[in-house]
């Protein structure tokens, strides 16, 4: 049994997880509209990580492959990003996955709108002035885009903002531009009679943009299929009934995991693995915004969807690395689907 002094550091790494999701903060309106435009948003990253319109003919790949490029073909996955990463994080984060997945890893940037202005922590704050936890977050703030008092974070960070994104995209909103550029990405490989399918990865806000960008995706195919079945002279009825199974089957080439996420409210069809650290308190506060302002989004998973992966860990008394791609969900991917010599 661990002894006291254990019990309460680790209490205390809870209160704190705990005042992590929900400050008090009467410029948090104000910060919310204040969101500025990052030409980065919404662009590919590759090998070189530096964000681009097209995407990179290569991703980020394991660093043995260096010594004989070439020599071997790795899976490709694509990458979306959560809140407060800037794309050097991201870089890191995907360096991080083509080791540890030995697979070529691109990037769709989701940008951060992180800036000197955001709230800071007061003096010799211990996190104890910042909130009382989702759980008693006031669902009635969610409003109009904008959070009237919820979530200010603490530090120099764009946590107030990403936040509004996600909120935002909760509520129907679907002109992210990574869930655009994402959308495209996944009808190009679902394209054709055998398409290749993807392997994306979503962390955070990368998954509500990823589960936007689904939507996107099976709305375009839906209505490509309806047209081309209705060119062959289908009646409008059977052209829908087929192409709903069409667009079914050919989301079924997707392979998605998502880490600290969102976890219901997913199209039909695809492969899911979905974990969640208990200690992270972004998926709470999803699920609470979901349940004011999107119920139907918590009905149910998708279908065939193997159950959530809910775990524990606590890297650190912080709650952002109970909340970090890099420090918990890498390592408990790790640990689940092990690691192999990528060379």
């Amino acid at each position: 049994m661990a002894n006291p002094a254990t019990l309460d550091k680790l209490q205390r790494g809870l209160n704190k997880r705990d005042q992590f999701t929900g400050a008090t903060c009467a410029e948090c309106a104000d910060k919310a509209e204040g969101k500025h435009p990052d030409a980065s948003d919404g662009k590919f990253m590759g090998k070189d990580c530096k964000p681009s319109a097209t995407k990179p003919a290569e991703g980020k790949k394991p660093e043995c492959d260096s010594k004989n490029p070439g020599h071997h073909k790795f899976p490709q996955i694509t990458l979306t990003n959560g809140i407060n990463n800037t794309p050097s994080q991201v870089c890191e984060t995907m360096q991080l996955l083509a080791e540890s997945r030995c697979a070529e890893v691109f990037a769709i940037y989701n940008a951060t709108y992180a800036n000197t202005e955001t709230i800071k922590a007061p003096p010799g704050s211990d996190w104890s002035v910042v909130l009382t936890g989702a759980k008693n977050l006031d669902l009635g703030q969610i409003k109009d885009g904008a959070l009237k008092g919820a979530l200010g974070l603490a530090g120099n960070n764009g946590v107030v903002a990403d936040v509004v994104d996600c909120i935002d995209t909760i509520k129907g909103g679907r002109d992210e531009a990574a869930s655009k550029l994402l959308a495209d990405e996944i009808v190009k490989s679902l394209s054709g009679s055998n398409p290749p399918g993807m392997i994306i990865y979503a962390h955070s806000q990368g998954g509500l943009n990823t589960q936007a960008a689904l939507d996107l995706a099976r709305t375009e195919m839906r209505a490509e299929a309806r047209s081309q079945l209705a060119a062959r002279g289908i009646s409008a009825a059977s052209a829908a009934e087929t192409a709903e199974k069409v667009v079914f089957d050919k989301l079924k080439k997707l392979d998605i995991s998502t880490f600290g996420t969102v976890e219901k409210g997913f199209v039909d069809g695809p492969s899911y693995s979905r974990y969640t650290n208990n200690y992270d308190p972004v998926p709470r506060v999803i699920r609470e915004a979901q349940r004011a302002t999107a119920p139907e989004q918590l009905e149910r998973d998708p279908i065939g969807s193997k159950p959530v992966d809910q775990f524990d860990a606590a890297p650190s008394f912080s709650p952002i690395a109970t909340h970090g791609m890099n420090e918990t969900y890498i390592p408990r991917l790790n640990q689940t689907k092990g690691m192999g010599a990528c060379c």
